[in-house]
């Protein structure tokens, strides 16, 4: 297990470290910039967050006794996408449906957010009032961008997408049908070709019921998103994700609880039926390879499972 100073890391971000061949680089440069955050920049951490596997998460407080997180990345997140991205999201947000990126040290590469409170997955909450508050948040968050914004477009996503599966799918020895392959790439390249600038948004990318805290800055029942991808797609691509969560709801009759999910998010987002179809079953698909590289073969196989039954609906 691995220790940083005074705290143990969480076991899911000793487990990615053992992974990088340069873990005992990144071990020490963090060991050294917590240092310089507590004697030199007056910043006490009180406790290490459970939570991610790419970055150091710690409630922390400040030398005016304001309260708030410190998040030190480990590595650069998947698919290339940078820290600075989930920064410039936030930045663009700025906290209408994601935390509130309060500061950023960037020769230390550190940002200081707000402190939010628990996870809607630990609050007992029915599927679809969960539902209903991601969506909420991500209507929020989901703002219109231009070209000299910057941020990666779904067509790059989109080519990740389509290079991981085919290429986990011959390393794993074809885990799920060859029929389900050619639809997921058909559905990749369908969302891939549907990119449009004009009708495309600022998205979240990974829109669980984990990746979303209560807010406790208000009296009324708020949540905020944390940890953006920072794309510039379609918001079916968010929807999608919603699509694969909650997977043993959706293992009792896949094909009505997809009708069932994808007509009640249609009804609270207005956002049309067939990408987020077609998202969700490429999330089924990428995620469940995940989940099997990830030695998690259970949940990996119902993932694959869903898609197998999802494949054989039309919606076109």
């Amino acid at each position: 297990m691995a220790r940083i100073n005074k705290f143990k890391l969480p076991d899911l971000v000793s487990k990615k470290l053992n992974t990088l061949p340069n873990a005992e680089a990144i071990l020490q440069n963090l060991q050294t910039t917590i240092r310089i955050l507590e004697t030199q920049k007056k910043i006490k951490l009180l406790k290490c967050l459970e939570g991610g596997t790419s970055a150091f998460l710690a409630q922390a407080i400040t030398d005016n006794q304001q309260e708030i997180i410190v998040k030190i990345p480990l590595h650069i997140v998947e698919y290339g996408l940078a820290f600075e991205k989930e920064l410039k999201a936030l930045e663009k947000v700025n906290g209408k449906g994601y935390v509130k990126l309060l500061a950023y040290d960037k020769a230390l590469k550190v940002a200081f957010l707000e402190q939010l409170g628990q996870p809607l997955g630990d609050l007992g909450y029915s599927k679809n009032r969960q539902i209903e508050i991601i969506c909420t948040a991500l209507k929020k968050s989901w703002i219109p961008l231009r070209e000299s914004d910057q941020f990666p477009t779904i067509i790059g996503i989109a080519d990740w997408f389509h290079n991981y599966v085919n290429d986990t799918w011959n390393t794993l020895s074809q885990p799920f049908s060859k029929e389900l392959l050619t639809i997921t790439n058909d559905y990749i390249q369908k969302r891939k070709a549907d990119f449009n600038p004009k009708s495309a948004f600022l998205i979240h990318g990974d829109a669980h019921n984990f990746n979303i805290l209560q807010d406790n800055s208000t009296a009324e029942e708020s949540f905020k998103l944390i940890d953006p991808d920072g794309i510039w797609a379609e918001p079916a691509y968010d929807l999608g994700v919603i699509m694969r969560e909650w997977a043993d709801d959706l293992m009792i009759n896949p094909k009505e609880k997809l009708v069932e999910r994808l007509t009640f998010l249609h009804e609270i987002t207005g956002i049309e039926k067939l990408p987020t179809w077609q998202w969700g079953l490429i999330q089924c698909v990428a995620t469940g390879l995940v989940l099997l590289q990830s030695d998690q073969q259970e949940e990996g196989e119902k993932l694959l499972s869903i898609g197998e039954s999802w494949r054989e609906v039309d919606f076109s």
